[in-house]
């Protein structure tokens, strides 16, 4: 996510950490994993997308990117791959797939891929969905912003825009001035280490450092861009999904 910081924002000094340490009864945090998983794919000239034509089914008549469900013992990547390959006939690669954002009312991972000049989507259900159909980008926002598309598309349609055209996006507010936060102690990944909570910040930085020294390697990329609490830009190196917290 991206914090927007407010004109009016005083540059932070934080405090030690040793003197803002706090004893916070344990609780272990209930990881949600994905329920469902969205693969947009596109080129330059625009998006793929699908009409659902199952009338027993909840959606008929929107316009769709390729999806489904993830099952137990599945990440969410898996089930692009799969479901990807099953409803296009298009075999993707991990590298291929770039992580957007968790669409929280359906709990849905959404992804983009940008397909080469070969890669054309085929219509492998047609009994459940209509042949694929190349939306020129203003096409697509018009018919997400007329609620032509499935919810996701529509709720996000600003956002998803950007992220297509290579533009810094899910900008989002902080709505309080992080002045002051408090400093804690946390296991993640089953590793103690000191934490920094801010309940103005809309996301959570994980060092490559932490990442390297207890073996775990970045899952995805991602096209999100980063604004501290000083107005600083970066872009991170990638995600991690799923992270256990223990506070």
């Amino acid at each position: 996510m991206v914090v927007i910081p407010s004109k009016k924002r005083k540059k932070v000094t934080w405090k030690d950490p040793l003197e803002e340490i706090r004893i916070i009864e344990k609780i272990e945090e209930n990881i949600k994993e994905p329920k469902y998983v969205l693969n947009i794919l596109y080129n330059d000239r625009g998006v793929y997308l699908s009409e659902r034509i199952q009338k027993n089914k909840e959606m008929c008549g929107l316009w769709q990117s390729s999806g489904g469900k993830v099952e137990e013992g599945e990440t969410s990547e898996e089930v692009v791959l799969r479901e990807t390959a099953k409803e296009t006939d298009i075999e993707l690669k991990l590298q291929d797939l770039t992580y957007l954002f968790n669409d929280p009312h359906f709990n849905c991972d959404v992804y983009m891929t940008k397909l080469q000049k070969n890669q054309m989507p085929q219509q492998t259900e047609p009994e459940k969905q209509g042949p694929w159909t190349h939306f020129a980008f203003k096409a697509y926002h018009q018919y997400a912003k007329n609620k032509k598309t499935t919810p996701t598309h529509t709720t996000y349609i600003v956002e998803l825009m950007k992220l297509l055209k290579g533009e810094p996006a899910m900008t989002t507010q902080q709505e309080e001035q992080a002045e002051d936060a408090l400093f804690g102690e946390a296991e993640v990944y089953d590793t103690k280490v000191n934490i920094l909570l801010d309940t103005g910040a809309v996301g959570c930085i994980i060092s490559k450092q932490f990442l390297d020294k207890i073996g775990k390697p970045i899952e995805a990329a991602t096209n999100v861009k980063i604004i501290d609490v000083n107005g600083n830009r970066s872009s991170p190196l990638g995600i991690m999904r799923q992270v256990p917290i223990k506070i």
